[in-house]
Parts: structure tokens; sequence; C-alpha cells
């Protein structure tokens, strides 16, 4: 049976259609993969950081090459998560111009996300190349790419942490 349950202190406006364990089940599962997406971005830097600083340009590709694959399943998992039961949520209460900013901002994640994993196979393949052949003007493309990496990575981490805040004040306004 479906019914209509008002959140704690909140309105109409925050209303929701699913039965209160139903409810705690989404919220709880949105959590674990918001968290999962927000702090693997934040590891990440943590990682990339690290990596340049302590291993060798053969070894840092050779650790991204298999980090990569590893982590790009695990981060998309998550996110993919995240935004169904985000959505399953949002659908669930009335539609609010919060709503449609969720929905769009989310959208907009997900057309960064691919050009940042587009870019990273790019720099990982110039990467290799000067490794296997330096070259002064590759060099400085691959300095280029490092520094549009970082600035894909914050715009991920800004975007997420966009939505995860308007989601919240969608949640309890």
């Amino acid at each position: 049976m479906r019914i209509v349950l008002a959140a704690a202190g909140g309105s109409e406006e925050t209303a929701s259609v699913y039965p209160t364990p139903l409810l705690a089940l989404f919220l709880i599962v949105l959590l674990v993969a918001t968290s999962v997406w927000i702090g693997g971005w934040f590891s990440l830097i943590v990682i990339a950081r690290t990596t340049t600083a302590t291993l060798s340009p053969q070894s840092r590709v050779a650790f991204f090459r298999h980090f990569g694959k590893v982590y790009g399943i695990a981060s998309t998992v998550a996110l993919v998560v995240a935004l169904a039961f985000g959505l399953i949520l949002l659908v669930g209460m009335p539609w609010t111009a919060l709503s449609t900013w969720c929905a769009a901002l989310s959208v907009f994640l997900i057309v960064v996300l691919i050009a940042g994993v587009l870019q990273a196979r790019a720099q990982r393949r110039m990467r290799q190349q000067l490794i296997a052949s330096p070259d002064q003007a590759l060099q400085a493309r691959t300095a280029t790419g490092a520094r549009a990496a970082a600035v894909l990575r914050a715009g991920l981490g800004v975007v997420s942490i966009a939505i995860l805040v308007l989601a919240v004040v969608r949640m309890v306004s």
C-alpha cells in the first residue's frame, strides 16, 4: 500500500509516496552509494598526488592502467546506484525547482564524467608515448593534459557536492 508520508518537520513539498521502511531503505542505499562516489573522488585526488611524488613515470602509468579499471567499475556502480536511488526518491515526491536542479546537475555530472574518462585515457596514452620516446612537445601536451585532468576532477567533485547539497535541501525543505 502506498501512502503519503511527510518528512519530520517538513511540509507537503517534502511528502513521499513510499512507506517509511522503504523510504529508509532507499535513503540508506543512496547514502552509502553517495559516500562511495564522493569518497572515491576524494581518494583519487590523494592517490594521484601521492603517485606523482613517489612513483617513476613507468610505474605510475602501470599503476593507473590497473587501478583505473578497478576504480572505474567501483565508482561507476556507486554513481549509477546513487543516481538511480536519487531519482527514485525524487519521483516519489512532488516535483519542485530543486528537483529540476538535481536532475539537471546529474546529467551535467555524467557529461563531465565522460569527458574526464576520455581525457584520462588520452593522458595515459601520452604518458606511455613520453616514456617510450621523450619529446619536448609531447611533454608540454602531457603537462597541459595533467592540468586539464585536475580541473575535470575538481569539477566532478564540485558538481557531486552541489547535487548532494541540493538533494538534502530538497528532502528537508
